[in-house]
């Protein structure tokens, strides 16, 4: 894997998941390793339902979880994001909400020049089911 020489964009994805799917970074690890034959987790990061935070590749490193945009982004997941439906819903606790609100912080610290936009905003997808430009004042 490489590592990332720039970061532009912090990117808010969810993991299209229903709200009583409580998994964490090693399942979705899982996945895109086993299912989608990648090297790693696609995210940077991954917020559980608790508010958990929990790394998933290395911070600095390219990520794969926005085409054409990974290797100037950071990518944050948080778990949830679909309804009983199967369609996008907002769902995500308080607990999730308040660890983004850190981790963004964090972030902002680390990479002040990078704008915080959803997935939707750079690929046609209702990811990460909430207005990410309403969360954050943009």
């Amino acid at each position: 894997m490489k590592v990332r020489d720039r970061t532009d964009y912090i990117i808010i994805h969810c993991s299209a998941t229903k709200a009583d799917m409580d998994i964490d970074a090693q399942t979705i690890r899982n996945w895109h390793v086993n299912e989608n034959g990648w090297a790693d987790i696609g995210y940077n990061w991954v917020i559980k339902r608790d508010g958990t935070i929990e790394q998933g590749r290395g911070d600095n490193m390219i990520g794969a979880h926005a085409r054409g945009y990974n290797d100037k982004s950071i990518g944050i997941c948080l778990v949830g994001g679909i309804g009983a439906n199967g369609k996008a819903e907002s769902n995500f606790t308080f607990a999730q909400y308040e660890a983004l609100s850190a981790l963004l912080a964090e972030m902002k610290q680390a990479y002040p020049q990078a704008k915080i936009i959803g997935h939707c905003d750079v690929a046609n997808k209702a990811c990460p089911s909430f207005d990410v430009k309403a969360l954050v004042g943009a």
